[in-house]
C-alpha cells in the first residue's frame, strides 16, 4: 500500500509548495554541476592527460602513413578513449546529483564528408537509476544519446594559417531517455519531472564535458591531416 504520508507529500509535490521547492534544489544542484564540470576540464586532471598523451602518440604514427585504414583506427582509438572519459565524467555528475549512469557504451561512429567538414554521429547508450526526491522511488532509465560533431580545416583570410575546428552539438533533443518502470501510477507526473531534471543534468555533461573533452582529442590532429580525412571519407 502506497503509505499516507507518502500520498499528501506527492499531492503537494505535484500541485503546490513542494513541487516548488523541488525545482529550486535541481537548479541549485544543475548550478553546481556545471561549475565542477567547467573546473574539471579548465585543470584538466590526471586521467585525461593520460588519455590525450596515449592519443598524441597514436596520432603520429598515423599521419605519417596517410592511409585510410589508418584513419579508420583513429576513430576507433578516439572511441576508446571517449567511452573512458564518459565514465569518467559521470561519476562526477553521481556525486553532485545521485544520477547513477552506468554500462556506459559508443556503438559504432558513422563519419562522413560533404567535400568541405567531416560530420560525425556518435551513439551513446546508458542506464541510469535515480531516486525520486523525497519519495524515495527509484526510477530506472534507458539513455540514447546521439552526439553530432563536424570537423573541417579552416584558413584565416589574414594570415593563411589553417587550423582545426571542431563544432559540437549538445542539443537536449539528441537525448533520448525511456522510462524502464512506471508501475506506480500515482508518481508518473514525478517521473516525468524527474525524466526532465535527468534530460537537463546530461545536457549539461555534454555542453560543458564530453563536447570540449571530443573537441580536444579530435584538436589534436594536423590541419592538413584533417583535409586528408575530408578528402578521403564517403560523402553523406
Amino acid at each position: 500500500m502506497f503509505p499516507l504520508w507518502k500520498l499528501v507529500l506527492l499531492c503537494g509535490l505535484l500541485t503546490g509548495t513542494s513541487a516548488s521547492l523541488i525545482e529550486d534544489l535541481e537548479n541549485e544542484v544543475l548550478e553546481k554541476l556545471k561549475a565542477l564540470l567547467e573546473k574539471r576540464i579548465e585543470t584538466s586532471d590526471s586521467t585525461l592527460q593520460a588519455l590525450l598523451q596515449k592519443l598524441v602518440d597514436d596520432l603520429k604514427a598515423l599521419e605519417e602513413s596517410k592511409s585510410q585504414a589508418n584513419a579508420f583506427q583513429m576513430i576507433q582509438d578516439v572511441k576508446t578513449l571517449l567511452e573512458e572519459e564518459l565514465s569518467e565524467i559521470f561519476q562526477v555528475v553521481y556525486k553532485v546529483t545521485g544520477l547513477n549512469i552506468r554500462n556506459v557504451h559508443i556503438l559504432d561512429i558513422s563519419v562522413t564528408s560533404d567535400g568541405k567538414r567531416l560530420s560525425l554521429s556518435i551513439p551513446i547508450n546508458a542506464d541510469i537509476s535515480y531516486t525520486l526526491p523525497l519519495l524515495g522511488k527509484v526510477v530506472d532509465l534507458g539513455l540514447n544519446l546521439d552526439l553530432q560533431a563536424t570537423v573541417s580545416a579552416e584558413t584565416d583570410d589574414t594570415t593563411g594559417d589553417v587550423t582545426v575546428v571542431v563544432e559540437c552539438t549538445s542539443d537536449q533533443d539528441s537525448i533520448s531517455l525511456t522510462v524502464l518502470n512506471r508501475r506506480i501510477a500515482l508518481i508518473n507526473k514525478a517521473v516525468d519531472a524527474a525524466v526532465n531534471f535527468v534530460r537537463q543534468v546530461l545536457s549539461l555533461a555534454v555542453e560543458y564535458a564530453v563536447c570540449p573533452v571530443l573537441q580536444t582529442l579530435i584538436g589534436l590532429l594536423d590541419a592538413n591531416y584533417v583535409q586528408d580525412l575530408i578528402d578521403w571519407f564517403p560523402g553523406a
